[in-house]
């Protein structure tokens, strides 16, 4: 400081303290964060001389705190990188939380936007399915019922009109009258043809087991696929991707290792990685046919009755569907799976109908011969030829 003796250093002391002070008092009268928009209240004042500083924070170890209370903030030159690095990381998360909450109200907004279409089109899903009833209400009046307009057109012909063009098969009238037929008729390679109102019981004699395909045989399953893509229109190529998947490996035994096969198979299709082709196999795709099975489509009359002589006679029963969930269905169908020997899918035993392999394994499982079998199923390609492959017999059961 360049003093001589105390009396002048003190005074050298004081001076500098003074000085500062009196910089501190300018700068906050001066008041700068008013002229920048949200800026902190607080100015920095810098003191280049480290000296300088030490000697007045010494003399006044209050000085720091008196300036920040009027909004100046003293630095020296020692913690000068630290505040200014501060600084910037205080305006970097300052930036980072405008971001996070632009970010926060434009996907709000694609949101409500995606609420809003699927809103409009669940309402359009309901549309087409009133206005399918309406169709199917408009030809059922058409060509059912006597003396319906249809059977009166057809009836013309018998008097000479000879018109260039017929009824299409879907507007054909239903007769009334004709015949049933016999309770069961015994058909080639001991095959059977189930119709609505026979009296299925009489199925289940002279047979040990019988195995019971699910999708379409124990439920109606008309109109399901499209009512699976109107509820979610966004998973129609998965959903193609997947019955492409089966129709491939249609008929396949692997044994153990086929569902990882299966589903390698159905990701290469959807362009995904095996977990995600199987996450939504398992997660979305059958849960949905599950939900739509419960909602929309109706147990087959035949079913219970029928389920009931099989308990009553002794006779073994299995549900081997294609599609996993097979008890999930059956609960949705309101039906107790606790009144089946088994139940569950082709794939679970490893492959696929019409594999006569599955057929064998289920015999064995069950303690009986293929031969005493009966396999009841809505399609001949796979339940069909899985029975005659394996020597079992086969019902063929359709809906009205």
């Amino acid at each position: 400081m360049g003093a001589e003796d105390d009396e002048q250093r003190k005074t050298a002391i004081k001076a500098n303290h003074e000085s500062i002070w009196k910089h501190v008092e300018e700068l906050a009268k001066k008041n700068y964060a008013k002229l920048v928009d949200k800026a902190a209240p607080i100015v920095l004042m810098f003191v280049p001389n480290e000296g300088s500083y030490i000697l007045a924070m010494n003399h006044d170890p209050n000085l720091g705190t008196k300036a920040y209370q009027k909004g100046v903030l003293i630095i020296n030159p020692t913690n000068l990188m630290v505040v200014l690095r501060l600084i910037l990381l205080t305006w970097q998360n300052t930036r980072q939380e405008k971001n996070y909450e632009a970010i926060r109200k434009a996907a709000a907004g694609i949101y409500e936007k995606y609420v809003t279409f699927a809103d409009s089109y669940v309402k359009l899903g309901n549309q087409i399915n009133t206005l399918r009833g309406t169709y199917e209400t408009g030809v059922s009046q058409l060509r059912e019922g006597r003396g319906n307009l249809s059977s009166k057109l057809e009836s013309l012909l018998q008097y000479g009109v000879t018109p260039t063009k017929r009824l299409p098969a879907d507007m054909t009238p239903v007769l009334g009258n004709e015949p049933e037929e016999s309770l069961m008729t015994k058909v080639e390679s001991s095959r059977l043809k189930v119709e609505s109102k026979m009296d299925i019981p009489t199925l289940a004699e002279n047979h040990r087991l019988v195995i019971l395909d699910l999708d379409g045989t124990l439920y109606d399953k008309k109109g399901l696929s499209r009512r699976m893509v109107l509820h979610a229109p966004w998973d129609m190529m998965k959903m193609l991707a997947e019955r492409k998947t089966r129709a491939e490996m249609k008929g396949i035994w692997q044994g153990e290792g086929f569902a990882e096969s299966y589903y390698q198979r159905m990701a290469q299709r959807m362009h995904c990685s095996e977990k995600k082709a199987q996450a939504w196999y398992e997660q979305r795709y059958m849960p949905l046919m599950v939900r739509m099975i419960g909602k929309y489509q109706p147990v087959n009359d035949w079913v219970m009755p029928f389920l009931e002589e099989c308990r009553s006679r002794g006779v073994k029963m299995v549900v081997l569907s294609d599609y996993t969930h097979a008890k999930e269905k059956l609960e949705a169908l309101g039906i107790d799976a606790q009144v089946f020997d088994w139940v569950g899918s082709a794939s679970e035993l490893g492959g696929l109908k019409p594999a006569k392999e599955l057929m064998q394994t289920m015999a064995d499982r069950m303690g009986v011969a293929a031969a005493s079998c009966l396999v009841i199923g809505d399609r001949e390609d796979t339940d069909g030829e899985m029975a005659r492959k394996a020597g079992a017999d086969f019902c063929l059961v359709f809906s009205d």
